[in-house]
């Protein structure tokens, strides 16, 4: 069989991108009639057409389809090796590019990313916050080369990435010092019809907690939902609720926030994950980062 002509297949890729011969002429800086060659080339060589004409328009058909998930493939790899190489030469640096969801504590991630400064070559660290859903497209486009998350990803996504959990954490029970004295009831009981202050919806921790806290017959009186962990740890400081975070951050929580520890529960865990993308290779400072994860699950954080 022929070797398959990259450039016919890179002139159909752009056009099925851009949505058209013009739009993908004007961003190649070339004639609209070169492309339209190149891509009847490669339709011949194929043997099928890749595009039904609607009106004015290219519509990819089946076949175009399917060629189109390959040619995505073949360039995002190929976009990934230029730009690992010509990092690596400019700066003597390993490129690694880490997405953190936004509901991830920052203590942990602050803990897991100093195991990337392990390695004998320089590292260029690049850490970029957001929603789940965010971060998900940045690695579909091969833009990350990890996720730190609280969830792994649903098979409903269609989204080609493993997830592998990297910690995992009982909870940790916490309200303000002049505050705790009024939780008399031993611990989770002192938390029915008590104030109490969540995490927003965002976060796998509050439907875990408040499932645990239901199945036992307490129901506390949720007072505030926060999507930003530190303010919500703000306000527990301040003696408007009870809060509570996974135990392995317990330590920093006490120091940074001057809490006190109502109870604690192993019988539900928050967990934590290492998404990556479905590569022939993984980077070399994922497994390090999947041991060092390890390593903090058997022990709380304290510095920062």
């Amino acid at each position: 069989m022929k070797q398959l002509n990259y450039n016919h297949l890179f002139y159909f890729y752009s056009v099925a991108r851009e949505g058209g011969v013009h739009k993908a002429a004007e961003k190649l800086h070339i004639t609209p009639q070169t492309i339209s060659g190149q891509i009847s080339s490669m339709e011949k060589y194929l043997g099928y057409a890749l595009f039904n004409r609607v009106e004015k328009r290219l519509v990819l058909n089946e076949m175009g389809s399917i060629a189109f998930r390959y040619a995505e493939e073949i360039f995002a790899l190929g976009n990934e090796l230029s730009e690992v190489l010509s990092t690596q030469e400019i700066r003597g640096e390993v490129p690694f590019s880490v997405g953190i969801i936004d509901v991830v504590p920052k203590i942990f991630a602050y803990h897991l990313l100093q195991a990337c400064f392990s390695l004998e070559h320089g590292v260029h660290l690049s850490a970029r916050e957001g929603s789940f859903e965010y971060l998900l497209s940045e690695l579909s486009l091969n833009k990350l080369d990890l996720i730190v998350s609280d969830r792994q990803v649903p098979p409903v996504l269609g989204v080609k990435a493993n997830s592998q959990m990297i910690a995992e954490s009982g909870f940790t029970f916490f309200a303000a010092k002049d505050r705790a004295v009024f939780f008399k009831n031993p611990f989770p009981q002192c938390l029915h019809e008590a104030p109490m202050i969540l995490p927003g919806d965002k976060s796998m921790q509050k439907s875990l907690v408040l499932s645990w806290l239901h199945n036992q017959s307490i129901h506390p009186k949720v007072i505030a939902e926060f999507d930003d962990s530190a303010l919500m740890k703000l306000f527990g400081r301040q003696g408007y609720g009870a809060f509570f975070s996974p135990t392995l951050i317990e330590s920093f929580i006490q120091a940074q926030f001057d809490v006190e520890i109502l109870g604690r529960t192993e019988e539900i865990k928050s967990q934590f994950f290492a998404i990556t993308p479905q590569r022939r290779t993984i980077h070399p400072l994922t497994r390090i980062l999947l041991d060092r994860g390890k390593n903090l699950s058997q022990k709380n954080l304290l510095e920062y």
